[in-house]
């Protein structure tokens, strides 16, 4: 699982993909599959808490300019983005009172990023 990478100080290098705009019609569409490199880029000394003490990141795994792997769910603007739930980690965002929702349709089990709209 991914989250065993997200510690205090451990640096990478990574874009979130942007938001898409289509047609705000709450459509249930498929991920583009737009994923950004996600890159262990070493260790920002600064962010490590002093009380902890200083530990060698290959025992979690991780060894420099290694790969990080993961599926980005897009947000997608008055639509539900589903992606299918496999062997990776999926990340999301940007969270703004969105809904993440999972479910099964025919046997495959889907992740989902419900983006609505609000019109005031």
């Amino acid at each position: 699982m991914i989250e065993k990478y997200f510690r205090d100080g451990i640096r990478f290098k990574w874009n979130a993909p942007a938001a898409l705009h289509q047609p705000m019609d709450g459509s249930v569409v498929d991920n583009t599959g737009t994923t950004s490199p996600m890159i262990y880029d070493g260790l920002e000394s600064q962010l490590i808490d002093p009380h902890l003490r200083i530990f060698n990141v290959s025992t979690i795994g991780l060894t420099m300019r290694m790969h990080i792997q993961h599926v980005w769910l897009d947000y997608s603007l008055g639509r539900t983005s589903k992606c299918p739930i496999g062997p990776y980690d999926i990340l999301t965002g940007f969270m703004s009172g969105c809904f993440i929702v999972r479910w099964t349709d025919r046997g495959v089990r889907y992740v989902g990023h419900v983006r609505a709209c609000r019109h005031d």
